[in-house]
């Protein structure tokens, strides 16, 4: 039988992801001084299993729920663009078994977040947790691609008519609730239109420009006063 190359593709960036945070200098110099116990403890094992457990479901509750309910809001201009890809270029997306493909998503993001959680034994540094939810958020949207593929053509279900209007609509609602609750979405959105965004990025230029021009061994800045909250 051929190689899938969409699995293949997924091996090899998965492979790159883990070699990447394994061979890192900080990796190395955890290993040796901060855990030198670390061969052969099963009890390392449970505890970074556990936090690779809480982090993939703060991915997937905390993080990418709102955008998931968006995306399903936007199924019909999906719809609309393959459909128009297809009848232009003549080119189809071929998907996967969803369940397949969310499990591939939880592996990839779990395999990245795994050594660090083993070495540190607590949750991952922001930088590494950063990049596995890049894959898992990229994992989630093709996995919800597929989802949608496999409910049309085994229910062949319209997304343009009055039932999935409905859906829309409620979706939006709770996507508008959720909205009031606190999260990255909302913190963005309040510093653009509160001008707080715009405040921060004067004043950190202005720090620039006084360090830029600055000739003895201590420049002196003034503090920022207002402070972009989706930052912190």
């Amino acid at each position: 039988k051929r190689i899938d190359k969409f699995f293949a593709f997924l091996l090899l960036a998965a492979a790159i992801a883990t070699l990447s945070v394994l061979l890192s200098p900080g990796m190395y110099y955890r290993a040796i001084n901060e855990n030198p116990e670390i061969n052969a403890s099963t009890r390392l094992v449970s505890v970074a299993l556990k936090f690779v457990f809480l982090e993939v479901l703060h991915f997937i509750y905390g993080k990418t729920l709102l955008l998931i309910i968006f995306s399903i809001i936007l199924l019909p201009i999906l719809d609309t663009l393959l459909s128009k890809f297809k009848e232009i270029h003549g080119v189809s997306f071929r998907p996967i078994n969803p369940f397949i493909s969310f499990f591939i998503t939880i592996f990839i993001s779990s395999v990245i977040l795994f050594p660090m959680c083993f070495l540190a034994q607590s949750h991952p540094a922001g930088r590494v947790s950063n990049i596995a939810y890049f894959y898992f958020l990229m994992g989630c949207f093709y996995t919800l691609f597929c989802l949608w593929r496999y409910l049309k053509e085994q229910y062949d279900i319209n997304l343009h008519g009055k039932t999935y209007k409905r859906i829309q609509w409620t979706l939006l609602c709770i996507s508008l609730m959720m909205m009031m609750l606190p999260n990255n979405i909302r913190a963005a959105y309040a510093d653009l239109f509160l001008g707080r965004a715009s405040s921060y990025n004067t004043q950190l230029n202005k720090r620039y420009e006084i360090i830029a021009m600055c000739k003895s061994d201590t420049c002196v800045v003034p503090p920022i006063s207002s402070y972009a909250t989706s930052l912190g």
